[in-house]
């Protein structure tokens, strides 16, 4: 099953905290070999190494099994936080780390994190300054998998980033656009939001790619057959990297238009395919228990929303959830 970039790179992050530091750096494969150098480069593209013969060699996430390499008491410290949903005490601990740290690859890792706490947290301004620079020095796609754009309806969004957002609508630069429209789109489903994002598609085809699925989201009334259609296909045209969201607002629209069945499928090939382990992933995996719900699959939303109680444990996706499973019937349609 293929593991979501974005979920593959803490992934080995969380893999190389819980191993000891040590001062050289190495990376072991999938395959076991391990080779030794220079990190140079550890981001969602993946690895680049320098040997001792000062050749660089570049591996993909996927190919990695684990990483050795030494990181500050502080950026271990925020890490594990993170690992934990302990977002105040990972943003201190970061933002430590980041003062004292020179590598360009932990310095990506540490505003990764730093990114991934504050969007937790609705500070989507704050993640939003330490995205901009970020995208602004990269071209390629991947670097989207830490924008922090809103795919659900009810994402906490901080009253300073809705200000942020009103500003950024007339920006200059379209990435910082398409940020604004994102977060003002669930307050604001009309007028200025949805004109940028019309008008976005048509710029930087990165940004564009991400404002046409953008403007799936709360659609004013239910999207017709040929729409669907049309955005099943637009996201088979994307590079698989930044599927996720619009995926996400593909499945709610079929939801929206009644398609429970359709919609529960599309839901789950977040958590199984596209990102299984972030958090869209989870609001994805409780989204299709109750779609499989809502289309009378009674057995499949027991067991769907049961590994939502299982995996999440004590988040507010498991409390739903459980609450979803209080008014289930005992026996139930299987298998849709």
């Amino acid at each position: 099953m293929p593991i979501g970039y974005l979920t593959r790179f803490f992934a080995l992050i969380l893999l190389l905290a819980a191993g000891p530091l040590v001062a050289a750096e190495a990376v072991v494969l999938n395959n076991g070999a391990r080779i030794a150098g220079e990190i140079l480069e550890w981001d969602e593209r993946g690895l680049s190494i320098r040997l001792e013969s000062q050749r660089e060699v570049r591996y993909p996430l996927a190919d990695i099994k684990k990483v050795e390499a030494q990181r500050s008491p502080a950026q271990l410290e925020g890490t594990d936080a993170l690992h934990r949903r302990d977002d105040d005490k990972a943003i201190a601990a970061f933002q430590k780390a980041l003062a004292s740290e020179k590598r360009p690859w932990a310095l990506h890792q540490i505003r990764a994190g730093l990114i991934k706490a504050f969007r937790r947290k609705g500070q989507l301004d704050e993640a939003a300054r330490i995205f901009l620079p970020i995208f602004e020095d990269r071209k390629d796609v991947d670097v989207l998998l830490l924008a922090p754009l809103v795919w659900t309806k009810d994402e906490n969004i901080s009253d300073s980033s809705l200000t942020l957002a009103k500003q950024w609508l007339t920006d200059s630069k379209p990435i910082a656009k398409l940020l604004a429209a994102s977060w003002l789109l669930n307050s604001t489903p009309t007028g200025d939001p949805r004109t940028v994002l019309d008008e976005l598609q048509t710029v930087d085809q990165r940004v564009g790619l991400l404002a046409r699925a953008q403007l799936w989201r709360n659609l004013p009334e239910k999207a017709a057959p040929d729409q669907l259609a049309r955005m099943k296909s637009a996201i088979e045209k994307m590079p698989s990297v930044i599927r996720t969201g619009p995926q996400f607002a593909y499945a709610s629209a079929l939801a929206q238009a009644g398609q429970d069945k359709e919609a529960a499928l599309a839901f789950l090939w977040i958590p199984y395919v596209y990102d299984p382990g972030s958090d869209l992933a989870a609001e994805a995996l409780l989204q299709g228990g109750l779609a499989s719900k809502q289309a009378g699959f009674d057995k499949d939303a027991e067991k769907i929303l049961k590994e939502v109680v299982q995996v999440y444990p004590g988040s507010n996706w498991a409390t739903k959830a459980q609450n979803e499973l209080a008014g289930l019937p005992d026996k139930g349609k299987p298998n849709g």
